[in-house]
């Protein structure tokens, strides 16, 4: 099975800037699945806002599975394990990320 990460870049605006593919090696992405285990990112709420805040960040996390799948997102509010979990992604892709 093919092992990838793929993300959408966005522009000031929100208009898409494009799509990144990265192959990744099962040593990685073995220890990225341990962190996300760890960080109990699978137990994250469905969606976070901060309420009346209309204008800031829209975000959404899709991690998928062969057997499921799972859709985080967020507006102006972020679960608390969120600058670990960016962490683990830098370190799995080895580029900037948030």
């Amino acid at each position: 099975m093919e092992k990838k990460a793929e993300y959408v870049v966005f522009d000031y605006g929100f208009e898409p800037a494009g799509k990144e593919t990265i192959e990744l090696a099962s040593p990685a992405l073995d220890q990225f699945q341990e962190e996300i285990n760890r960080l109990k990112i699978l137990e994250w709420d469905d969606h976070y806002e901060e309420a009346g805040e209309l204008n800031g960040t829209n975000w959404t996390v899709e991690i998928i599975f062969p057997d499921q799948e799972y859709k985080f997102t967020g507006r102006n509010a972020f679960p608390g394990e969120w600058d670990e979990f960016c962490a683990q992604i830098r370190q799995l892709i080895g580029r900037d990320f948030w």
